[in-house]
């Protein structure tokens, strides 16, 4: 009885260690979310916003934080705060309160989310359109250096905005080869590859547009 006593102690001591250092823990990520939030500026959206990302359980927003680093924020379905990955220096930093959600140091409400993530997608079509229209005249020129040069960035700038969205990234990274093969046989003087290369550009361009409807349909539906 004296054993099975001194045991039921040790682990009733161990059960409340354990509870502290939980609460520890926790009390160090929350701060570390907390400080992540405030270095970008204590807002969804801003100028280091580079790309949004959802699954069925959190939805992510990543920022560059300095050449080379970057941080992910990410939301659990009522909006709190929960994770953060920071990324730099080939390290990876994983903070996480997914097990303890109601210590989360923010919450933003989700329709704030969602709006944040239809702003980023949105936010990339006008500049297409624009470039687009740009190297259409620029061709009309006869421009033989770069013509489709401001394409090709926004193009891959798309790319990279909406990686995790496949279909749209798909469609702006077909936008962006085709740009690019503009350019390539502008500079080759070869008007029947630049006309047939201009035309596939135009049906990408359309289709990223197509997507993006589609995708901003569905992140307002929740």
């Amino acid at each position: 009885m004296k054993v099975a006593a001194v045991v039921a102690a040790a682990l009733a001591v161990l059960a409340v260690a354990a509870g502290l250092q939980a609460r520890h823990d926790d009390g160090g990520a929350a701060h570390a979310l907390a400080e992540g939030w405030r270095s970008v500026g204590a807002k969804l959206a801003g100028p280091r916003l580079t790309s949004a990302y959802a699954d069925a359980r959190l939805t992510c927003f990543r920022y560059d934080t300095a050449p080379r680093r970057r941080l992910s924020l990410c939301f659990d379905a009522t909006g709190r705060l929960v994770e953060s990955v920071r990324t730099g220096d080939g390290r990876v930093r994983l903070v996480s309160l997914s097990t303890s959600p109601g210590r989360a140091p923010v919450r933003v409400e989700p329709a704030a989310i969602a709006a944040a993530r239809i702003r980023l997608i949105d936010g990339t079509v006008p500049p297409l359109r624009a470039a687009f229209a740009r190297c259409t005249a620029a061709l009309a020129r006869g421009q033989a250096e770069g013509p489709c040069r401001p394409l090709v960035v926004d193009a891959f700038a798309a790319a990279l905005a909406t990686h995790d969205t496949p279909p749209l990234s798909g469609a702006a990274t077909i936008l962006y080869r085709h740009a690019s093969a503009i350019d390539h046989a502008a500079r080759a003087r070869k008007p029947g590859a630049i006309a047939y290369e201009h035309a596939a550009a135009a049906t990408a361009l359309a289709a990223y547009e197509k997507q993006a409807a589609i995708a901003r349909a569905g992140i307002a539906r929740g």
